[in-house]
């Protein structure tokens, strides 16, 4: 694929074409999507639209230069939401372009008409009127259990449930009181994992837009220690990996886990319904679906899955702009969903698109799963009351981060992390731990 894309070493960027940066030790999804753009624009003779794609040696390296170039007012023309970048400071900052202004003074046949896409997504990416960021694919945040397993803890629960950081204490009483070895999540990296979820509730309780936190109140000291316990109980030791081939183990039960992150990460309607079968169909549990964890009732919150942004000081604006309209078009977002024909996505993706046609397709092919074969499958009576809420929730998403994990933006890892690894591993106190991040989340968002 190479020979088909631009790509030049730091020192060679050319100057006549919009760039994007990537690091040799991880290019990231952006840098495939570039690439096939590329192609494209070859194909149809575009070829001034393409993006040129410079590599550095080492992510240090890289960071190094976009810190230096931003602050001088230069940098790449494209971000890709996966940088680890402070966006929120970019934003403040006058860094990043006004996409609606693009939107308004474009006069192609093509010009992108914002009643065409989920509102409550696309407008994450606006602040105080402008749209900064624009994203391409997203997610829900969701958590899924299984009916034996809460019933075993005397849960109290009914399909679409809130999880709420102040009443889960009470909400899963018998579990903190005797967790007879049950992790309550899994020790890994995925987003649904104890450090990811324990990232997401820190910054719960951040308003970055008007620069305020709500650490030092009753409801976050109260909420802190029942998110403890649960990163404290969620561990390795308390529950087995099983093998995808060990079908005669049941989930749950031998797994000792009350939220599994391999099904709430995987959260779309295309593979809702091939998820049941490959996982739950045949076994003695049956699902149960509940909101992200969140400070409120009835938050339905999601998550940015790829995203980007414009650099304010870029010569190539425009040129850029084509790129976004490239990835709000039908045929990419049917493609990167996996329900355009022959695409590489197929039965492979957990992103939904922000574009309407494509979600109700997307939800169209879940609700009516066919296999890889192109064969009907019926849906399940006894999972048909899951689906109806799942897709009611995704209707009611009232909360979107442009951050797809916990533990992964500038502000998790430059300004958490430390005072975090200490809390955790019992190095602070909880009130020494609540001053530090009240004291350098502060400075992060005055500065």
């Amino acid at each position: 694929s190479s020979e088909n894309s631009i790509k030049q070493s730091s020192s060679e960027t050319k100057s006549n074409l919009p760039t994007y940066y990537y690091s040799a030790e991880g290019s990231g999804m952006m840098f495939d999507i570039i690439e096939r753009y590329n192609k494209y624009c070859k194909r149809n003779g575009e070829y001034e639209n393409q993006i040129e794609l410079v590599k550095f040696d080492s992510d240090k390296v890289m960071y190094d230069k976009l810190s230096t170039e931003i602050m001088a007012g230069g940098g790449p023309d494209i971000f890709s939401l996966d940088l680890i970048l402070p966006f929120e400071k970019l934003i403040g900052n006058g860094s990043l372009a006004d996409i609606n202004e693009l939107i308004k003074n474009d006069t192609d046949e093509d010009k992108i008409n914002l009643d065409e896409y989920n509102k409550a997504i696309m407008n994450a990416g606006v602040f105080d009127g402008k749209r900064y960021i624009v994203p391409m694919l997203y997610n829900f945040d969701i958590m899924i259990s299984s009916e034996n397993i809460l019933d075993k803890f005397s849960v109290e629960y009914k399909q679409g449930d809130s999880l709420i950081y102040s009443t889960l204490g009470e909400k899963f009483k018998n579990y903190f009181a005797n967790p007879d070895g049950f992790s309550f999540l899994t020790s890994d990296d995925s987003r649904h994992g104890r450090k990811s979820v324990f990232y997401k509730f820190l910054n719960d309780y951040v308003d970055f837009e008007n620069k305020t936190t709500d650490f030092d109140t009753d409801e976050f000291r109260n909420s802190l220690d029942v998110m403890s316990e649960i990163y404290r109980n969620s561990t390795e030791e308390n529950y087995i990996i099983l093998d995808n081939d060990n079908k005669d183990v049941e989930w749950g039960e031998s797994k000792n886990l009350m939220f599994d992150a391999s099904f709430s990460d995987c959260a779309a309607p295309r593979i809702i319904e091939r998820l049941y079968r490959s996982n739950f169909v045949g076994h003695i549990e049956k699902p149960v679906i509940f909101n992200g964890l969140s400070r409120t009732e009835n938050s339905g919150k999601a998550y940015m899955q790829c995203a980007v942004a414009i650099n304010n000081n870029s010569k190539h604006k425009g040129t850029a702009f084509k790129f976004v309209k490239y990835l709000l078009s039908e045929r990419t977002q049917e493609y990167y969903t996996g329900i355009l024909s022959g695409s590489d996505y197929v039965g492979d993706t957990s992103a939904i698109p922000v574009r309407n046609e494509a979600f109700e397709l997307n939800k169209k092919l879940g609700l009516n799963e066919c296999d890889d074969y192109g064969n009907t499958i019926k849906v399940h009576e006894d999972y048909s009351d899951f689906t109806k809420v799942y897709i009611n929730m995704l209707k009611n998403i009232n909360k979107v981060s442009i951050y797809p994990n916990g533990n992964f933006s500038y502000y998790d890892l430059n300004v958490l992390k430390s005072n975090v690894d200490d809390y955790l591993d019992s190095k602070i106190s909880k009130e020494k731990f609540i001053r530090q991040l009240t004291s350098s989340t502060s400075i992060y968002l005055n500065e």
